[in-house]
């Protein structure tokens, strides 16, 4: 389910757009009705009321956002990232709303994108949020700062220091890979190194990806 999330979301944002520009006012309105009761009856089963005594975001910037459910289904929802505790809010009709992240497959917030992916912390594994810089086989997730690979069995393991230990997260071809690196003098404490190396990776060899 979780390949060619951005394609996806351009395209599922196209016919949006090109919908949103028909017909009258009058069934806009009408539109506009039924969208709701539709959202708000999906919410249900993709997020949970958030309670008063629960920690809001500070300062949240509310922003027009498309999400990608695990299960495929769309929504347009009006949504805030909350980065400090990793948790996206969704509003609507004045009622505030917190996604289920093992519900969502993708999510575009303004210029970003960000996707769950499994994270594992003290021994187990739950999803979480990352945004999505480059998408392959292998891609390059960002959260807090600190920069992951996202494998195609879903997981996510955080950049090695060691241009050798890296290199063995793309194992049976992790001699080649480590030699593209070294003869191209790339780092992987930079962005723009990193895409290309995954570039490289997933251009040149046969990796095979486990989609939901």
């Amino acid at each position: 389910m979780k390949k060619s999330i951005l394609l996806g979301l351009m395209l599922v944002g196209t016919m949006v757009l090109a919908q949103d520009t028909m017909s009258s006012n009058n069934y806009l309105s009408l539109r506009k009705l039924s969208k709701e009761h539709y959202i708000s009856n999906q919410l249900l089963f993709y997020c949970r009321p958030v309670t008063t005594s629960e920690k809001l975001a500070t300062n949240p910037q509310w922003l027009s956002s498309l999400m990608i459910s695990s299960t495929g289904d769309t929504l347009n929802l009006t949504a805030c990232y909350d980065s400090e505790q990793g948790l996206i809010d969704v509003k609507l009709n004045k009622n505030l709303y917190r996604l289920y992240p093992e519900k969502v497959a993708a999510i575009l917030l303004g210029n970003k994108v960000l996707v769950t992916a499994d994270k594992e912390e003290n021994g187990s594994q739950f999803s979480s949020y990352f945004e999505l810089s480059y998408e392959g086989t292998f891609s390059l997730l960002q959260k807090d700062n600190i920069r992951y690979i996202w494998k195609p069995d879903q997981t996510v393991e955080k950049i090695a220091r060691s241009k050798r230990q890296f290199a063995q997260i793309f194992a049976p071809y992790q001699r080649e890979t480590l030699n593209f690196i070294n003869s191209n003098r790339l780092k992987l404490n930079r962005k723009a190194d990193l895409i290309q190396i995954l570039n490289y990776a997933n251009s040149n060899f046969n990796f095979s990806r486990q989609l939901d």
